[in-house]
């Protein structure tokens, strides 16, 4: 849940997600976490120096993308 907090917290305001309650490790090496308030996110890296980066999963619906 480390990982999936500094990511969240370095990209999105607090109030966005003021807790990370679960974070899952995927398959693919990505994490799928779930915050306090109910929002999820899809945490991975990126870049050729790996940045650490989250997704916030209901914007990825409103682009009408599935999978996060």
């Amino acid at each position: 849940m480390v990982v999936a907090r500094k990511a969240i917290q370095g990209n999105f305001k607090k109030a966005v997600c003021p807790l990370v309650e679960t974070a899952q490790r995927l398959g693919d090496g990505s994490i799928k976490a779930r915050c306090n308030n109910n929002e999820t996110f899809r945490i991975f890296s990126a870049g050729p120096k790996k940045d650490l980066l989250a997704m916030r999963c209901s914007a990825v619906v409103k682009l009408g993308l599935k999978g996060c």
